[in-house]
C-alpha cells in the first residue's frame, strides 16, 4: 500500500501561506494549543522554545463579552478568558513544516497535481487516481 498527498499548489499549506501573506495577516486568531499535532496540545509551545521564537507570540488577555446572543452569566462572567498566546503566521508555518518533515516524515508523500477521478480498486484495497499535473 502507498499513501500520497496530492495538492495543486505543490507545497504543504502553500495556498494558506500565500493568502496570509497577501492579506498581511501577522498572527493567527487561534491560540498556540490549536495546531496540527494530533498527540500533544503543547507541541507548538515546545517547538517555539526550541526554535527560539516564543518572543513572537502575542499575549491575548481577557476579551470582550460574546457578541452573539445573550451572555450566560452576570457581569463579566461570560467574557472570554485568557491568557492565551497567539503565534505568528510565520512561526505557525515553521512549526507545521517541522511536524510534516521531521516529526512525521510526511514531506516525501506530497505530489503536485489535481485529482480529476477516483475509482475503487477491484479488490477493495485502495483507489486508482487520475491526476492532472499543474
Amino acid at each position: 500500500r502507498s499513501i500520497v498527498v496530492i495538492d495543486r499548489s505543490g507545497g504543504w499549506m502553500l495556498n494558506w501561506q500565500r493568502a496570509y501573506n497577501a492579506l498581511g495577516i501577522a498572527h493567527l486568531r487561534s491560540p498556540e494549543s490549536l495546531h496540527l499535532d494530533p498527540y500533544d496540545h503543547s507541541a507548538m509551545n515546545v517547538f517555539a522554545s526550541w526554535a527560539r521564537i516564543e518572543h513572537e507570540f502575542v499575549e491575548l488577555e481577557d476579551g470582550p463579552p460574546p457578541s452573539r446572543g445573550k451572555t450566560r452569566g452576570k457581569g463579566d462572567a461570560a467574557r472570554f478568558r485568557g491568557p492565551y498566546r497567539l503565534p505568528t503566521a510565520d512561526g505557525f508555518c515553521k512549526f507545521c513544516a517541522h511536524l510534516i518533515d521531521k516529526a512525521y516524515g510526511l514531506g516525501p508523500l506530497l505530489r503536485e497535481g489535481e485529482v480529476t477521478a477516483l475509482e475503487p480498486l477491484p479488490d477493495g484495497a485502495g483507489f486508482e487516481l487520475t491526476v492532472a499535473r499543474g
